[in-house]
Protein backbone atom coordinates (compact mmCIF):
# COMPACT_ATOMS: atom_id res chain seq x y z
CA UNK A 1 0.00 0.00 0.00
CA UNK A 2 1.53 3.22 -1.15
CA UNK A 3 0.93 6.83 0.78
CA UNK A 4 -0.71 9.42 -2.03
CA UNK A 5 2.50 11.71 -2.51
CA UNK A 6 0.34 14.60 -1.41
CA UNK A 7 -0.26 12.95 2.12
CA UNK A 8 3.50 12.89 2.44
CA UNK A 9 3.93 15.68 1.37
CA UNK A 10 1.39 17.40 3.66
CA UNK A 11 3.23 15.44 7.08
CA UNK A 12 6.53 16.19 5.86
CA UNK A 13 5.50 20.07 5.68
CA UNK A 14 3.71 19.57 9.24
CA UNK A 15 6.97 18.02 10.52
CA UNK A 16 8.80 21.10 8.95
CA UNK A 17 7.12 23.74 10.62
CA UNK A 18 6.82 21.99 14.15
CA UNK A 19 10.79 21.81 14.01
CA UNK A 20 11.12 26.05 12.34
CA UNK A 21 8.71 26.57 15.21
CA UNK A 22 11.42 24.88 17.99
CA UNK A 23 13.52 26.37 16.16
CA UNK A 24 12.78 29.68 16.75
CA UNK A 25 11.45 29.15 20.06
CA UNK A 26 14.47 28.10 21.47
CA UNK A 27 15.83 31.35 20.11
CA UNK A 28 13.08 33.34 21.45
CA UNK A 29 13.61 31.75 25.03
CA UNK A 30 16.96 32.49 25.31
CA UNK A 31 16.77 36.34 23.67
CA UNK A 32 13.11 37.11 26.40
CA UNK A 33 14.88 35.90 29.21
CA UNK A 34 18.42 38.13 28.74
CA UNK A 35 15.90 41.12 28.12
CA UNK A 36 13.70 39.82 31.20
CA UNK A 37 16.66 39.53 33.87
CA UNK A 38 18.27 42.57 32.31
CA UNK A 39 15.37 44.64 33.06
CA UNK A 40 14.29 43.14 36.62
CA UNK A 41 17.65 43.33 37.84
CA UNK A 42 17.91 47.29 36.88
CA UNK A 43 14.60 48.29 38.08
CA UNK A 44 15.29 46.14 41.42
CA UNK A 45 18.92 47.59 42.07
CA UNK A 46 17.46 51.02 41.81
CA UNK A 47 15.13 50.35 43.75
CA UNK A 48 16.63 48.36 46.90
CA UNK A 49 20.46 48.82 46.05
CA UNK A 50 21.68 46.88 49.04
CA UNK A 51 19.73 46.25 52.58
CA UNK A 52 17.44 43.92 53.88
CA UNK A 53 15.56 41.33 51.46
CA UNK A 54 16.61 44.17 48.33
CA UNK A 55 20.24 42.83 48.93
CA UNK A 56 19.28 39.34 48.62
CA UNK A 57 16.82 40.00 45.54
CA UNK A 58 19.84 41.42 43.92
CA UNK A 59 22.17 38.79 44.68
CA UNK A 60 19.51 36.24 43.61
CA UNK A 61 19.12 38.09 40.27
CA UNK A 62 22.31 38.51 40.25
CA UNK A 63 22.90 34.63 40.78
CA UNK A 64 20.06 33.81 37.85
CA UNK A 65 21.86 35.98 35.60
CA UNK A 66 25.15 34.33 35.38
CA UNK A 67 23.61 31.42 35.54
CA UNK A 68 21.39 32.35 32.07
CA UNK A 69 24.71 33.60 30.79
CA UNK A 70 26.48 30.64 31.12
CA UNK A 71 23.76 28.46 29.73
CA UNK A 72 24.17 30.54 26.84
CA UNK A 73 27.65 31.46 26.79
CA UNK A 74 28.79 27.52 27.30
CA UNK A 75 26.27 25.59 26.44
CA UNK A 76 24.42 27.00 23.15
CA UNK A 77 27.38 28.86 21.95
CA UNK A 78 30.10 26.16 22.98
CA UNK A 79 28.10 23.10 22.55
CA UNK A 80 24.85 22.88 20.66
CA UNK A 81 25.44 25.35 18.02
CA UNK A 82 28.78 23.89 16.78
CA UNK A 83 26.96 20.08 17.19
CA UNK A 84 23.72 21.81 15.27
CA UNK A 85 26.51 23.35 12.37
CA UNK A 86 28.24 20.10 11.82
CA UNK A 87 24.83 18.29 11.44
CA UNK A 88 23.22 21.50 9.07
CA UNK A 89 26.57 20.82 7.02
CA UNK A 90 25.67 16.97 6.75
CA UNK A 91 22.39 17.54 5.83
CA UNK A 92 23.31 19.86 3.54
CA UNK A 93 25.57 17.68 1.99
CA UNK A 94 22.54 14.78 1.56
CA UNK A 95 20.29 17.32 0.49
CA UNK A 96 22.71 18.45 -2.31
CA UNK A 97 22.97 14.90 -3.79
CA UNK A 98 19.34 14.14 -3.35
CA UNK A 99 18.72 17.54 -5.70
CA UNK A 100 20.94 16.40 -7.98
CA UNK A 101 20.09 12.83 -8.10
CA UNK A 102 16.17 13.79 -8.41
CA UNK A 103 17.59 15.89 -11.19
CA UNK A 104 18.64 13.05 -13.03
CA UNK A 105 15.22 10.98 -12.32
CA UNK A 106 13.44 13.86 -14.12
CA UNK A 107 15.10 13.63 -17.21
CA UNK A 108 14.06 10.30 -17.98
CA UNK A 109 10.60 10.59 -19.57
CA UNK A 110 7.52 9.57 -17.57
CA UNK A 111 8.82 9.45 -14.05
CA UNK A 112 6.96 11.56 -12.11
CA UNK A 113 9.55 13.67 -10.18
CA UNK A 114 7.43 16.77 -8.68
CA UNK A 115 6.51 15.37 -5.32
CA UNK A 116 10.49 14.52 -4.50
CA UNK A 117 10.76 18.17 -5.50
CA UNK A 118 8.50 19.65 -3.37
CA UNK A 119 10.34 17.51 -0.27
CA UNK A 120 13.28 18.44 -0.93
CA UNK A 121 12.54 22.43 -1.90
CA UNK A 122 11.20 21.90 2.40
CA UNK A 123 14.12 20.30 3.37
CA UNK A 124 16.04 23.09 1.91
CA UNK A 125 14.16 25.79 3.78
CA UNK A 126 14.29 24.29 7.27
CA UNK A 127 18.34 24.41 6.21
CA UNK A 128 18.51 27.47 5.73
CA UNK A 129 16.28 28.27 9.27
CA UNK A 130 18.69 26.71 10.84
CA UNK A 131 21.20 28.47 9.47
CA UNK A 132 19.82 31.78 10.49
CA UNK A 133 19.43 30.42 14.03
CA UNK A 134 23.04 30.19 14.36
CA UNK A 135 23.73 33.49 13.48
CA UNK A 136 23.01 34.34 17.05
CA UNK A 137 25.06 31.63 18.53
CA UNK A 138 27.90 33.81 19.34
CA UNK A 139 28.88 34.55 23.65
CA UNK A 140 27.46 37.54 25.13
CA UNK A 141 27.79 39.94 27.99
CA UNK A 142 24.84 39.86 29.64
CA UNK A 143 25.82 42.70 32.30
CA UNK A 144 25.31 40.73 35.80
CA UNK A 145 27.85 42.49 37.88
CA UNK A 146 27.06 45.96 39.54
CA UNK A 147 30.05 48.00 37.60
CA UNK A 148 27.71 48.10 34.75
CA UNK A 149 24.38 48.95 35.57
CA UNK A 150 25.71 52.76 36.77
CA UNK A 151 24.85 52.74 39.94
CA UNK A 152 27.56 53.57 43.00
CA UNK A 153 28.95 51.06 45.60
CA UNK A 154 27.88 52.73 49.11
CA UNK A 155 30.38 54.07 50.55
CA UNK A 156 31.31 53.60 54.38
CA UNK A 157 29.16 55.38 57.09
CA UNK A 158 30.52 58.20 58.65
CA UNK A 159 29.50 60.86 60.68
CA UNK A 160 29.93 64.45 60.75
CA UNK A 161 32.38 66.53 62.30
CA UNK A 162 30.04 68.20 64.00
CA UNK A 163 26.62 67.17 65.26
CA UNK A 164 23.78 69.36 63.55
Amino acid sequence: MSIPHTSLLTSVLAVSNMFLLHTAGIVAFVQSISKLFDVVKQSVVALFYSRGIGGWLKRTIETICLIVEWLHNIVLAEFVCPMIKFILDFATTINNFLQELVSAISRIPGVPTQWAEDILRIIENILLSVQDFLKDCSQKDFSCTDDMLGVPEPGPTRALPMPT
